[in-house]
């Protein structure tokens, strides 16, 4: 499959990020449903840049036309988290990653530039290392919340403090304004 600028990509079957406290970041491995696929692309993440990333998954998620056309701010986070709920709630994430021998793995490069576009409904990203291939990725909606909530638990698990991009408000229903 090609991308909107004619770029490689495939569909997404599986993402994983995982914190590494020696480096201070977050590994992104991406899992795509091409079977003949044997390497898992991946691409290491820093705080900054997943502040950025956050960035650009919220514009995704306020373009959607569902939120975009709501007057409130209340009624479009109201209406945000509640298609992320309900994604959510059918995703699977407790399978296992499905994964190359570890001897196996490349030594995956360090995110360093991000850029994206909303085409069609579907957020067009690509994650740009200094040098080398990075991660071309089309995200429907659904594959985009499901991003979200995997970078959000690292984020957490790595204590960098980010605010979820798809919710600002805290499981007992207050606001978060930092």
């Amino acid at each position: 499959m090609k991308d909107s600028v004619g770029r490689s990509v495939a569909a997404v079957r599986q993402i994983q990020a995982q914190y590494n406290a020696t480096e201070d970041r977050i590994m992104l491995r991406i899992g795509t449903k091409d079977a003949e696929n044997v390497e898992v692309p991946g691409i290491w993440i820093t705080r900054r840049y997943l502040s950025l990333l956050c960035k650009a998954l919220q514009q995704f998620f306020n373009a959607d036309p569902d939120i975009s056309g709501l007057v409130t701010s209340s009624d479009r986070e109201e209406v945000k988290a509640f298609k992320a709920q309900q994604i959510l709630a059918q995703a699977e994430f407790n399978a296992p990653f499905k994964d190359q021998p570890a001897a196996a793995q490349p030594d995956y490069p360090l995110a360093f530039k991000l850029t994206y576009q909303i085409v069609k409904r579907q957020l067009h990203l690509s994650l740009i290392p200094q040098a080398g291939a990075g991660l071309n990725l089309v995200l429907s909606h659904e594959v985009a919340v499901s991003l979200n909530a995997i970078l959000t638990s690292a984020a957490v698990k790595a204590d960098w403090q980010l605010v979820s991009p798809a919710s600002k408000s805290s499981k007992d229903g207050s606001k978060i304004i930092n």
